[in-house]
């Protein structure tokens, strides 16, 4: 892959002997210059979208299709047909003793009507939910054998329908049959509909009018009696001119005489049988040919120029073709013998790729020598051959050199390319010979300003000078010393103010005074691939034409037509379980909205936002999910809205669709208004009962204070003299007792935290674990685990206030369990204790209130999992060490509480550790390396 060079880069060539060359690099350096040579019979393939029987679910033969008014796609897919709704293809199944449809017909009122043998009716609903209803019923008794039907055309307020035999008229509901009698296996009258009336052109008669239940003869010409017209129009001087099946395109002029239309088509058309023709929007013609012609098609310009086959060198798989149609992007639709495909055409974007001759790794470089645009890539050197007109064979690249190259430029009247390890140029003959030998890696051409003869090529060796002589043959002057670079003049990149840019957008117009930074439209990149570079030209008569080269191929773009004003679309919505409008009950079915806006383009290219507004305030982000569901709304008015954006940014009408569901009736307006009445009720009530409670509590109230306060002069007295004394005795023992009845209360009140009632908690437990099911589920073994921590923590071998330490382990190892099933892999617990120490004596729930500490604080301070380790062992001095660490900070009890606490911690373990461990017991905190570890040093009091 060609290197992709940034706005401003720096050359620094490695070694000391090699100066330091500056490599000026102006903004837009992947576009090159403007050229004037553009040719307007470089048009590459069309792009094609295929819908292959296996992707889609087609059948093997879809004949002909239709757009109906929201954007649905319906296709002709053997005996059923299809609706595609910008995702996938269904299946929409027809009479039983049908043969399928050859024609549809977009009717007035919006309906899509269907004619073939066995087949006429119209499609109820659309898209998704569409079904075929067939009209057969409503058929006159004399017109009852519909069979052999094989067209249908809508015109004004009727839909047409022919067979061998007739021609039925559907109009405000109910039909009418002309007589219209052709040869047997001729497939009856063709129908064609021109402006507000609808001709008929019959096999062995005159072009013909049906008006008003008649049919008028309007022209007679042998051309009419012998050929089948595939197509007719009336021109802008009111001429007949008709396409034939084989004898090519005529006129007929006001004074009746027909001749043949002076146009090229008719060269290419000669000697070919035309099965279906079709006239496009910007007025090109597309035909089909018959099998006998070697089926395939072609293209014709609004003047009959030929433009180009339609066949595998258009893209498409295969060539035995069945039918056109289009839609309203403009994309032409073609039916096939095992598929359908979807070509963008008329376009102003055609392509280049493996199927007209590039490589399979795209393009990276474009420049015109000689006046053939040539492409370098991965693959090699390839130059473009324009479209033979003679010949019809449509443009395509032949490749020049098969070798990696990195860069490429016309210069000195010759086209120079650097390829891995080598210099190539142009040789009188225009074959590309080898002329230097270079370091091995990317390489890039650089000129050298004043000396259109030189040419440097920058490698990671250094710089190479190539020259060409005044014979044509060129000179390798080897690499250039560091003296030698130090006096050349600063080499320049030919470069100018770029007017298309790229960036991770795509491609994009540089914004400037008249433009405002367009991006070329998402067609162009997603058939090129990642772009790595634009080639701009401007042709002789104006029209910009720019080359973007990508991963997959080379587009060729005519701007003037490629930012056309997009083609509107809308959101088609529906639900199921609702209708719109719809009151639903409290407890009502779940609600599914559906919805699709539909661009053929692109593939999946149509994102989406939803919102239920009363449900919900903000929209959801861009998806391409369309699809959402409601299971149970809470009662009130709701409106689900949903838009949508295509890959261009282009964003759709947008739908809503409103429902309301009934409140419960207790939160209905009667309800309420009940409410507000038995409430004012009752505070009026409470009001005067509790005024006159309060008046008799006050009579009481004031003969009780009388008496108490005779009592209270007599006792004050009396307490004065006792205060004074009380004063003495409790200052003296206060300062001795106050500090141990409180460690003691203290220290009781932490025992009294971890007690329950063991009767009522057992009970409950028993009754949650038997409510629970048999299997090994989570909440089965959190209630077994906490039974197990409330049978060691209340059921113990005596009341004292000893443990040991086995015990203490095991009660802090049915703890940390629950917790490890509360929080599952956030909690590590790791518990290591010697044996050996399981018979030491130690105060009930002396380690409890660290772990529950190094729980709550390392939840509260580590950044994600959180580890809890308990050790224990015995020192070399005899004493007891009891370990307990936690991930995560220490927190001063002086800084600000971030973590709640109970008050009862370090405090009161420390209170314990003094009644217990006098003077034999040392407490320490660290906090290192991510941990904060307690240390516990106790020395067991002797029995006495």
């Amino acid at each position: 892959m060609s290197p992709i060079f940034s706005a401003a880069a720096r050359w620094v060539f490695p070694g000391a002997q090699f100066a330091r060359v500056t490599v000026v690099i102006l903004a837009g350096l992947l576009t090159q210059p403007i050229s004037l040579r553009a040719i307007s019979n470089e048009l590459g393939r069309p792009i094609v979208r295929e819908f292959t029987p296996g992707k889609y679910r087609l059948p093997y033969w879809c004949p002909t299709g239709v757009q109906d008014a929201a954007g649905y796609v319906y296709v002709a897919t053997g005996v059923y047909a299809s609706v595609y709704d910008g995702s996938e293809m269904r299946i929409i199944a027809l009479p039983t003793d049908s043969a399928g449809i050859r024609q549809f017909a977009l009717g007035s009122d919006g309906r899509v009507y269907a004619a073939g043998p066995g087949v006429i009716g119209y499609f109820r609903g659309a898209g998704p939910t569409a079904e075929f209803v067939s009209l057969a019923n409503l058929l006159p008794p004399e017109a009852r054998n519909y069979d052999e039907l094989q067209a249908a055309v809508a015109v004004g307020d009727a839909v047409y329908f022919s067979d061998e035999e007739k021609i039925l008229v559907w109009r405000a509901g109910k039909f009418t049959a002309v007589p219209c009698p052709t040869p047997s296996r001729s497939r009856g009258a063709r129908l064609h509909r021109i402006g507000d009336e609808l001709y008929l052109t019959i096999p062995g008669q005159p072009l013909s009018r049906l008006r008003e239940g008649r049919i008028e003869p309007v022209l007679d010409h042998a051309i009419f009696r012998e050929q089948t017209v595939r197509l007719l129009e009336r021109d802008a001087t009111g001429a007949w001119v008709m396409l034939t099946a084989e004898r090519g395109t005529f006129r007929a002029g006001p004074d009746g005489r027909v001749e043949p239309l002076a146009v090229e088509a008719n060269r290419w058309l000669a000697g070919k049988v035309v099965n279906h023709a079709l006239r496009l929007g910007d007025g090109s013609l597309v035909v089909r040919y018959a099998f006998r012609s070697g089926d395939g098609g072609a293209r014709f310009d609004a003047a009959g120029r030929y433009l180009g086959p339609i066949d595998h060198s258009s893209g498409l798989y295969m060539k035995t073709l069945r039918g056109f149609f289009t839609d309203r992007e403009g994309g032409l639709w073609i039916g096939a013998e095992a598929g359908l495909f979807r070509v963008e055409w008329p376009s102003a974007v055609t392509l280049f790729d493996g199927v007209n001759g590039l490589g399979s790794r795209g393009a990276a470089v474009c420049v015109r020598h000689g006046g053939a645009l040539h492409v370098a890539s991965d693959d090699g050197v390839y130059r473009l051959v324009a479209s033979d007109e003679t010949s019809g064979r449509a443009a395509y690249f032949e490749r020049l050199l098969d070798a990696r190259a990195y860069d490429m430029r016309s210069q000195a009247d010759a086209l120079v390319v650097a390829v891995e390890g080598a210099l190539f140029a142009s040789g009188a003959n225009g074959t590309l010979v080898r002329v230097a030998e270079l370091a091995p890696g990317r390489t890039r051409l650089l000129a050298v300003p004043g000396d259109p003869a030189a040419v440097w090529v920058s490698t990671s060796a250094g710089i190479y000078a190539v020259r060409r002589q005044t014979n044509g043959s060129w000179r390798d002057e080897g690499l250039l010393s560091a003296k030698q670079a130090a006096q050349l003049p600063q080499a320049q990149a030919e470069a100018r103010l770029a007017r298309w840019l790229l960036d991770t957008a795509g491609v994009r117009r540089a914004p400037s005074g008249k433009t405002d930074g367009a991006l070329l439209p998402r067609l162009v990149t997603s058939v090129t691939g990642s772009p790595l570079s634009v080639f701009e030209e401007i042709a002789s008569d104006g029209t910009e034409i720019v080359w973007v080269a990508g991963l997959k191929g080379l587009a060729r773009v005519e701007t003037a037509r490629v930012f056309r004003k997009p083609t509107p679309f809308a959101v088609q919505l529906r639900a199921t379980g609702a209708n719109p409008g719809e009151r639903l009950p409290r407890r009502h079915a779940a609600i599914e909205f559906s919805f699709e806006a539909l661009r053929h383009q692109l593939e999946n290219s149509v994102v989406y936002q939803t919102r239920l507004a009363g449900y919900e305030s903000e929209w959801s982000e861009w998806s391409p999910v369309r699809k959402r569901g409601f299971a149970a709304l809470p009662g009130g008015s709701y409106r689900f809205e949903v838009r949508a954006r295509d890959a261009d940014g282009n964003l759709a009408q947008p739908a809503v669709f409103a429902l309301t569901v009934a409140e419960a009736w207790w939160r209905t307006g009667w309800a309420w208004a009940g409410y507000l009445v038995v409430s004012a009720a009752a505070v009026a009530g409470l009001v005067r009962f509790r005024t006159r409670a309060l008046r008799l509590r006050a009579a009481q109230l004031e003969a009780v204070v009388a008496k108490r306060t005779l009592e209270l002069a007599q006792r004050t007295e009396e307490l004065a003299l006792r205060n004074a004394e009380l004063v003495r005795l409790n200052q003296l023992e206060l300062d001795e007792k106050i500090s141990a009845r409180l460690a003691e209360e203290k220290a009781r009140l932490e025992v009294l935290r971890y007690q329950l009632n063991p009767h009522f908690l057992f009970n409950t437990l028993a009754s949650i674990s038997a409510a629970l099911p048999l299997d090994e589920s989570p909440a089965r073994t959190m209630v077994e685990r906490l039974a197990d921590f409330c049978r060691l923590t209340l059921h113990r071998a005596d009341e004292r206030d000893w443990t040991t330490l086995g015990e203490e382990i095991e009660l802090l190892r049915a703890y940390l369990e629950i917790e490890e099933s509360r929080w599952g892999d956030l909690l590590d617990v790791e518990i290591t204790s010697d044996p050996a120490l399981e018979h030491e004596r130690l105060p009930h729930f002396l380690l409890l209130p660290l772990v529950e500490n190094a729980l709550k604080y390392g939840r509260a301070t580590s950044p994600d999992r959180v580890g809890i380790k308990l050790a224990t062992h015995r020192d070399t001095d005899g004493a007891l060490v009891l370990e307990v660490a936690n991930t995560g900070a220490w927190i001063e009890p002086a800084e600000e509480k971030t973590v709640s606490s109970l008050g009862i911690g370090l405090e009161n373990l420390r209170e314990r550790l003094g009644r217990h461990y006098p003077r034999s017991h040392w407490l320490d905190i660290a906090a290192a390396d991510g941990w904060v570890k307690v240390t516990l040093r106790v020395k067991t009091p002797r029995l006495l």
